[in-house]
C-alpha cells in the first residue's frame, strides 16, 4: 500500500469516527430533546446503532492503516513521542467504544425494545457521557495526528 493511501484512509477513519461523535453530541441529541421518550429513545437507538457500526469500521480502518504507517516508518521505536501519545489515546478510545457498544448501548437497546423508557433514558445518559469523553480524546488525537510525524 502506498503511504499516501494509508494516510488518506487513516484520516477518513478519523473524520467518520470523531465527526460522528461531534454530530451525535452537538446536533442530534439537542435536536431530539423535545421529543417524548417513546419517540426519542427508539430514534436514538436506531441512529446510534448505525453510527456505532460505522465507527467500528472506521476504527478498524484506522488501526489497520496506522499499523501499516508504523511499519512504514521503521517500527514503533522510531516514532516521535507525540505519535506514541496518539496511539495510546487511540487505544483508550477503542476501549471506550467497545464498552459503550457492549454495556450501556446494549442496555439502552433492550430497555427501549421493552418500552422501559426510564431504563433506556438512564442507559442513554451513560452513552452520552462516554461519547463526550471519547469525543474529547478524539479531538486531542486529531490535533496530535495533524502535527505528529
Amino acid at each position: 500500500m502506498d503511504i499516501e493511501v494509508a494516510r488518506a484512509l487513516h484520516l477518513l477513519g478519523a473524520v467518520v469516527w470523531v465527526g460522528g461523535m461531534f454530530f451525535a453530541n452537538f446536533a442530534l441529541r439537542p435536536s431530539v430533546a423535545a421529543l417524548a421518550p417513546a419517540q426519542r429513545l427508539p430514534l436514538l437507538v436506531a441512529v446510534l446503532g448505525r453510527f456505532l457500526a460505522w465507527a467500528g469500521a472506521a476504527a478498524a480502518l484506522m488501526f489497520a492503516s496506522g499499523a501499516w504507517l508504523v511499519q512504514a516508518a521503521g517500527g514503533i521505536g522510531r516514532l516521535a513521542a507525540s505519535v506514541h501519545t496518539m496511539i495510546a489515546l487511540a487505544i483508550v478510545m477503542l476501549a471506550l467504544y467497545v464498552y459503550v457498544l457492549v454495556r450501556p448501548f446494549r442496555a439502552m437497546r433492550a430497555a427501549a425494545a421493552a418500552a422501559d423508557w426510564a431504563a433506556a433514558g438512564a442507559a442513554m445518559a451513560r452513552v452520552r457521557v462516554l461519547v463526550a469523553a471519547n469525543l474529547a480524546l478524539g479531538l486531542v488525537t486529531v490535533v496530535l495526528g495533524a502535527y505528529a510525524r
